[in-house]
């Protein structure tokens, strides 16, 4: 299944949007400063969410699956 289309949203730790992407492809790179966020990806009504730590100049890889 493609992505294309779906929509993704960061959330710091206090909630404040931090990133929206309205049409977001199948993979996406987003620089954010050290912290605490929550990422949510919707897709066809469908939302899933995850939440990454992010600490020194090291990525952090996540992937998201609609079934």
């Amino acid at each position: 299944m493609n992505f294309c289309g779906g929509s993704v949203v960061v959330t710091d730790a206090r909630g404040n949007s931090v990133f929206e992407l309205s049409k977001a492809g199948p993979m996406l790179d987003v620089a954010l400063p050290n912290g605490n966020y929550k990422v949510n990806a919707s897709f066809n009504g469908l939302t899933e969410s995850q939440a990454v730590t992010l600490v020194g100049k090291a990525g952090k890889d996540l992937q998201f699956r609609w079934k």
